[in-house]
């Protein structure tokens, strides 16, 4: 299922898509884009993965940030490279979200929206 969003329906969306296998992007969802260290839009009950395109070597304080906001997750899925190009973050989101089997992932970038769409959901 692909949808583009407004921030103030994501919110009602985690309702909506309960019992669907959920994937979300971290920065620009769970939390602000700008501002990491504020959440934005938290689940309120546990979903299957969060996939981002920060590297690995920031595992341990996302791990910590998530707990510290009780998000329930069962995979956490990061970046073994470094990249800022939204190509290669699209491109490493589809193939997890491939592996993981998701039926919604919920992102924040529409160019790697249109990009996942495309390739996991059309």
């Amino acid at each position: 299922m692909w949808e583009v969003a407004n921030m103030l329906e994501i919110e009602s969306m985690w309702e909506q898509y309960k019992g669907e296998i959920i994937a979300t992007d971290l920065d620009g969802i769970l939390c602000e884009d700008d501002h990491p260290q504020i959440p934005l839009f938290l689940p309120p009950f546990p979903i299957d993965s969060i996939i981002t395109g920060r590297h690995e070597r920031h595992r341990a304080v996302t791990e910590k940030w998530l707990a510290k906001y009780k998000v329930q997750y069962t995979n956490l899925y990061m970046m073994k490279h470094i990249s800022f190009d939204w190509q290669m973050i699209a491109y490493f989101k589809v193939e997890t979200i491939k592996k993981t089997k998701a039926t919604v992932f919920i992102e924040s970038d529409v160019r790697q929206a249109d990009y996942i769409y495309l390739e996991c959901f059309k």
